[in-house]
């Protein structure tokens, strides 16, 4: 029986309706290797799920210690990037686009003496924080989002 649950879920899988990672944690619940819907996550009971949202909002840190909303994603992505793929997934994105936002700031900033800069770091600052709300929101939801105009640096 739970062989034909497991070949339905193959097939969801391929069709595209699943993911492979929720195709992996419906596959673990069946074989009873997870009793959890949302399993512990990484950090002291944490579920993965709200150290994605954290990753995300992270970069926030940014605005009170200016180099803890670079450090801080990095940081956490790194402890457990190899640990869980969801996290691993999030924290791609958000290194990408922290590397994309500093690459940015370089140009910028010098541009703000031809007057030009300023509007566009205006804007920036702006896609910044949208970005990283909806990027804690879609984490919460369970989806890695990536981050529109983010080059992609780390695959």
């Amino acid at each position: 029986m739970k062989y034909d649950e497991l070949k339905k879920l193959d097939e969801l899988r391929l069709s595209g309706a699943l993911t492979e990672q929720e195709f992996q944690r419906e596959k673990a619940k069946l074989l009873g290797d997870s009793s959890e819907d949302d399993p512990p996550g990484p950090v002291l009971g944490v579920n993965e799920k709200s150290y994605a949202m954290c990753l995300h909002l992270s970069q926030f840190l940014g605005f009170v210690i200016p180099v803890f909303g670079v450090a801080m994603p990095i940081v956490m992505w790194l402890l457990y990037k190899d640990k869980n793929e969801f996290i691993a997934e999030n924290g791609r994105n958000v290194v990408n686009w922290v590397i994309t936002n500093l690459m940015l700031l370089i140009v910028l900033i010098p541009a703000c003496f031809v007057l030009i800069g300023i509007p566009l770091l205006i804007i920036l600052f702006v896609l910044d924080v949208t970005f990283c709300i909806i990027g804690a929101i879609k984490a919460g939801e369970g989806t890695a989002w990536k981050y529109p105009l983010s080059a992609q640096f780390i695959k």
